[in-house]
């Protein structure tokens, strides 16, 4: 498994558009670095000096960190109101998660990290286990414990292309010895 970085940020922006998180005509200001959780919490977008003006779809053709801030501080706002598991719920539709199933032995199936999954997963350490405002931004860049598998994320991409979710087979028949 691996982190999902940028190739993350089409899933999550779809779960904006779903969520009314994010519209069309949202707009936001990159300016490098972000502060959107407080002064000392600043998170940098990866150009340093700052995108601009940017939308929903500026913000994925030039993978812009601060438009997904900005949608993971949105989600984490909502969470009494949307849940604090929805966004990773909604991603999940897409095979994040859990394995694709294809007929190999030995797949994994990544994890899309959940405030419930955080409070199990440090449970002894107290001090780590809250769900905290930069768990969420930093997942939505792929980033912080989002873990995914080059074959989900194919498969992901997949959905978004076609509308559907294949289950891949590495073999369909074989026809000659």
């Amino acid at each position: 498994t691996y982190p999902a970085a940028s190739t993350f940020k089409a899933f999550v922006s779809s779960g904006a558009l779903a969520y009314d998180i994010a519209t069309k005509k949202s707009k936001y200001t990159c300016t490098g670095t972000w502060t959107g959780f407080g002064e000392d919490y600043p998170q940098n977008c990866w150009l340093l000096s700052g995108h601009g003006e940017m939308d929903v779809v500026s913000g994925i053709a030039n993978s812009c960190d601060v438009v997904f801030y900005e949608i993971g501080k949105a989600f984490y706002e909502k969470a009494d109101e949307l849940g604090d598991d929805c966004l990773q719920r909604y991603i999940e539709t897409f095979g994040f998660g859990s394995v694709t199933g294809i007929d190999i032995y030995g797949e994994a199936a990544g994890r899309i990290p959940t405030p419930a999954w955080k409070a199990e997963y440090f449970k002894d350490v107290p001090e780590e286990a809250e769900w905290v405002g930069g768990d969420m931004s930093n997942m939505s860049i792929g980033q912080g414990y989002v873990l995914v598998t080059p074959l989900q994320m194919c498969c992901a991409y997949c959905g978004i292309a076609t509308g559907t979710i294949y289950k891949p087979h590495l073999l369909k028949e074989v026809r000659n010895s």
